[in-house]
């Protein structure tokens, strides 16, 4: 009974993973359809560890249908909107804090955003995350948005 209910499973992961290879092809056909992707410089490639790795060249879409419940009165309160969105593959971090740290001496980093063209963001804001491997041996940490 055992050997037949492992081998259902078994058929049923089959299943799972080829339905799963079926919607990634199917995904990777539609984004090189909608021509919304670009081939990534010869060093990013590298780091993602594929020559043929792509960049998806789409910011998320904000659309507003006129017309709907008190809509026009509440635009003043959305704040900035604007089109340019910050890319984690198209920014860098620089400064001393990449290298070798030593007890006891401050040191920093300097994160640039930059678009899906890789031009340097004008306005600051954005939300980061950093992780260190080991926080505990971190103290007095400050972020500047500059």
């Amino acid at each position: 009974a055992l050997e037949a209910r492992q081998q259902t499973l078994l058929g049923q992961i089959d299943q799972v993973a080829t339905l799963k290879v079926q919607s990634l092809s199917d995904q990777v056909r539609h984004i090189q359809a909608s021509k919304r992707v670009e081939q990534l410089p010869p060093d990013l490639a590298e780091e993602a560890g594929s020559p043929d790795a792509v960049f998806l060249c789409a910011d998320a879409t904000i659309t507003f249908k006129i017309g709907s419940e008190d809509f026009l009165e509440k635009i003043p309160n959305f704040g900035n909107i604007t089109e340019a969105s910050t890319y984690a593959s198209r920014s860098v971090c620089r400064g001393p804090a990449l290298g070798t740290l030593k007890v006891g001496n401050p040191s920093f980093l300097s994160l640039l955003a930059s678009d899906k063209d890789g031009q340097r963001r004008v306005e600051g804001g954005d939300e980061v995350e950093v992780v260190f491997s080991d926080p505990e041996a971190f103290s007095d940490l400050n972020v500047e948005d500059c």
